[in-house]
């Protein structure tokens, strides 16, 4: 099972954001330049809603609002509003919903008849024009970097790229590295941060009477997410959300 969310970038610094977010149930703020501001909401809240969040924000900050949207791993997407209106996006997968299935001869098609080949190419990236993007980045990003990362296929079935299987959040990883911009956010939906939050004040708990590979990885997994609040602490709480607090000594030192 892959990752599914939505995420901000706000072409505006931390104040004003903040200050546009009063409402909002749970999240965090956090800056990511000087000029720029990402937002993770949590997005199973009963007045989450993407489209309007997005639109009142960049009315109420008078800036450009980016939200990326990841499905299942599987397919990313990039929109630019403006002014409260949708402008431009970007998918990094276009084919992703294209129904296929056998002809009556066994052949596999898509619905308008063509032939599916599972060794070809997937379908290019719609939108990949990084002119719209790079506003968002730092000063020094460069329109190359930013090409390339958009450029990226994001089939995690068979598309690779340095080796490696290539998944949505993969993709934002590599678009938010060339804006200049942590890579780690993009593997940080609000489940994880809520829990970085409250582990940090919540006691461990026990594991007895887990299977022991089992409370192994819960273990670890609460030990990364300890680890990683130094990536978050600078992270604004919104809403009701708990503050993201440094790792102590011990925990910073766990890799």
């Amino acid at each position: 099972m892959g990752l599914s969310y939505e995420q901000f970038l706000v072409a505006a610094p931390l104040g004003p954001v903040v200050a546009a977010l009063t409402a909002v149930r749970r999240g965090y703020a956090i800056p990511v330049g000087r000029r720029t501001s990402a937002v993770i909401l949590d997005e199973h809240a009963h007045d989450y809603k993407v489209d309007s969040i997005a639109s009142r924000l960049s009315r109420d900050v008078e800036a450009d609002v980016c939200v990326a949207s990841v499905s299942d791993s599987d397919v990313l997407w990039l929109t630019v509003v403006r002014d409260g209106t949708p402008v431009h996006e970007y998918c990094s997968a276009p084919d992703h919903d294209r129904k296929i299935t056998k002809d009556a001869f066994g052949v596999l098609r898509y619905e308008d008849g063509s032939r599916f080949d599972p060794d070809a190419p997937g379908t290019p990236p719609s939108g990949a024009d990084p002119a719209w993007f790079l506003p968002f980045g730092v000063p020094e990003a460069r329109i190359d970097a930013l090409a390339a990362a958009l450029d990226r296929a994001a089939d995690p079935e068979d598309a690779r790229a340095e080796g490696r299987h290539v998944f949505a959040e993969g993709i934002y990883g590599d678009v938010l590295a060339a804006l200049g911009f942590p890579r780690g956010i993009a593997f940080t939906p609000f489940a994880e941060l809520a829990a970085m939050a409250r582990e940090a004040v919540e006691p461990e708990p026990s594991y007895e009477g887990l299977p022991e590979t089992f409370a192994i990885a819960e273990r670890r997994n609460r030990e990364h997410r300890a680890a990683r609040r130094a990536d978050f602490t600078s992270a604004y709480p919104l809403g009701d959300a708990l503050p993201i607090p440094p790792p102590t000594p011990s925990e910073s030192t766990i890799t």
